[in-house]
């Protein structure tokens, strides 16, 4: 139906736009986490990659706060799951960037 496929599209813009602002709150402060992962000094890299975990949890807590009471169980399952999802993959690309740990 018309309504379904505009509630759909709708849904997906959105949280398109919740993952990208996902990426923009973390990509910039763990763009060197993995040099610092391979280092065995205390680097600000690590400072800088809990700033970024720290803020995209919060923003994650602030979206589920708000769309719990309105979406369907599963819907919300969903859709934090995909943007947990984007964090984690952000975190674990550096990760696997960094050939040897320390």
């Amino acid at each position: 139906s018309l309504f379904r496929d505009m509630a759909d599209r709708c849904m997906r813009q959105m949280l398109d736009r919740q993952a990208q602002e996902i990426r923009e709150l973390v990509a910039p402060r763990i763009d060197l986490l993995d040099k610092a992962l391979r280092s065995e000094e205390i680097l600000a890299e690590w400072a800088d990659a809990e700033t970024a975990l720290n803020a995209a949890l919060y923003h994650l807590r602030h979206l589920a706060q708000t769309w719990k009471p309105v979406l369907s169980h599963d819907m919300f399952q969903s859709t934090i799951g995909y943007l947990a999802d984007v964090l984690f993959t952000l975190f674990a690309d550096q990760v696997l960037k960094a050939k040897d740990f320390s």
